[in-house]
């Protein structure tokens, strides 16, 4: 029954966010459902178990105190950031610190449940910790959605509330020096918890920074690059039919934008409304790629779709491209149950202004846009001279003007802020020991992370055919052999990196 309560709770908050206009792209729609897809996995795998309840119950919740700005003494406004601890497995006072490191979304007691990091964590009998990243999920200073408040949402005031977590957990704990911490975080918290061993050494162990996309980049073509990649990948049952499919399906799209047949392009597609003007055209065939990209992006994590079934879609002979790409468009809308598909670009710009604070916590899309325009770009676009299958309407400078229209930070502002993160943290050049990479071949964002050893210390464990932050999923028997391979890497690195030092 837990299961069920949690996954119509998060489903409600779904439905409440939709109506509040904060999902109106296709992009975070399915980001939410890969979350909530991986949350029901943990608590399904957990609740078989003879011991489930316990499990689950034995994770608290608690709040921290911190400032709102930790780089202005005079500033005193504070808020609260919510944390869980889970002391089941923690069984030696000198026993090791696990820190689930929160992100671009809401942070949920169910991770401390099952995954990869519990199953360390039983194995090396450590404290289990998640800590919420400000700004999101219920971790809201007051008015913090508001233009003068989410300035002091960052990476680094990020860091900064991890260093006082340290001491607050520490103080509460009685932990010492003996208690190694090490920070467990995949995508944005997978580069978090690299950052938080490099600029907090003396604090941080060691970090496992699953899919971190250490390099900020305000044009990321290669994403999509990978993403054509991945469709033809043999390995997860794609193909070069499967990619060629979809390259000429939108071909046939943009065909039909050209001829300004929009009214089929908008029936066809099931669109809310008409898709006529630039702006809107640009939202569609961005919408439309997206069910693509994120099928690549969570490959075998969710269970409606994967890239075996949208190529067996895409391959279907009996259909043209065009009717192919309509028919995962409308496999798409039966899984997310959705009437009609916005593609308004002005519906998207209103969502990424609504400056409310959501009480469901559930809201992310402003937040997180606010901090590609502020530090890490990570622009997806589709261009001409890129092995992309998608429209070339997918431009860096549409999404990068976005910035100006709903923050007010101009297009050579954003190009600044990137290269001012990459100067403060250094790219791929972290220098520092004791942390490992795990990235898979079919997730895009391993362009951006360490692929190679850097030194004995910087490893990269990397997984052909695993998809993004794979590996932190809960362990299954039919685990690809690659997946099993990484997993007992980062567990042999973590136990040498925890008994030698």
């Amino acid at each position: 029954m837990l299961v069920t309560r949690v996954i119509l709770v998060l489903g409600l908050a779904l439905f409440i966010s939709e109506a509040n206009g904060f999902l109106s792209s296709t992009h975070w729609r399915l980001t939410k459902l890969s979350r909530f897809h991986t949350l029901r996995k943990i608590l399904e795998d957990v609740i078989k178990k003879p011991d489930g309840m316990k499990i689950l119950s034995s994770i608290q919740t608690g709040w921290i105190q911190q400032k709102l700005d930790h780089f202005n003494t005079g500033d005193t406004r504070y808020f609260y950031q919510r944390y869980y601890v889970s002391t089941r497995y923690w069984s030696s006072s000198a026993g090791p610190v696990f820190v689930y490191v929160g992100g671009e979304d809401e942070l949920v007691s169910g991770y401390l449940a099952g995954g990869e990091i519990v199953e360390l964590a039983k194995k090396y009998k450590a404290l289990l910790l998640g800590l919420e990243h400000r700004f999101y999920g219920k971790s809201m200073p007051t008015d913090g959605m508001k233009l003068e408040n989410i300035k002091y949402l960052s990476s680094r005031q990020a860091l900064q509330d991890l260093k006082n977590f340290h001491l607050y957990i520490s103080n509460q704990y009685r932990l010492t020096s003996y208690n190694k911490w090490v920070l467990h975080g995949g995508s944005y918290p997978g580069a978090l918890s690299a950052w938080g061993r490099s600029k907090l050494p003396n604090l941080i162990h060691a970090s496992v920074a699953s899919s971190a996309p250490l390099l900020a980049t305000v044009d990321f073509p290669q994403y999509m690059e990978v993403v054509a990649a991945s469709l033809a990948a043999p390995e997860v049952g794609g193909s070069a039919l499967c990619r060629d499919s979809v390259k000429e399906g939108f071909q046939t799209i943009e065909t039909l934008i050209e001829s300004k047949q929009f009214d089929k392009l908008k029936n066809d597609f099931v669109s809310c409304k008409g898709i006529s003007s630039p702006n809107d055209t640009a939202q569609f065939v961005e919408d439309l790629a997206g069910v693509f990209t994120f099928v690549v992006q969570y490959n075998d994590e969710n269970s409606w779709m994967d890239i075996r079934k949208v190529c067996g879609y895409m391959t279907n002979t009996a259909k043209s491209s065009y009717e192919r790409l309509r028919d995962v468009n409308s496999e798409y809308m039966r899984q997310t149950q959705l009437q009609c598909i916005g593609n308004s670009y002005q519906g998207y710009i209103a969502s990424l202004k609504w400056d409310q604070v959501d009480p469901t916590g559930y809201a992310n899309a402003r937040q997180w846009y606010y901090q590609t325009c502020t530090e890490f770009g990570y622009y997806q676009s589709c261009e001409k001279e890129t092995t992309c299958v998608f429209s070339t309407r997918i431009t860096v400078s549409l999404m990068i003007n976005i910035c100006q229209e709903v923050f007010d930070i101009p297009p050579e502002q954003v190009y600044k802020n990137v290269a001012s993160t990459n100067e403060y943290y250094g790219g791929k050049s972290l220098g520092v020991s004791r942390i490992v990479f795990p990235n898979g071949s079919i997730d895009p964002w391993h362009v951006l992370s360490i692929l190679k050893n850097q030194t004995s210390g910087e490893v990269a464990v990397f997984m052909k055919g695993i998809a993004h932050c794979g590996n932190m999923n809960p362990s299954e028997p039919n685990d690809p052999i690659s997946l099993k391979n990484g997993r007992k890497e980062i567990d042999s690195l973590v136990g040498l990196w925890l008994n030698s030092y």
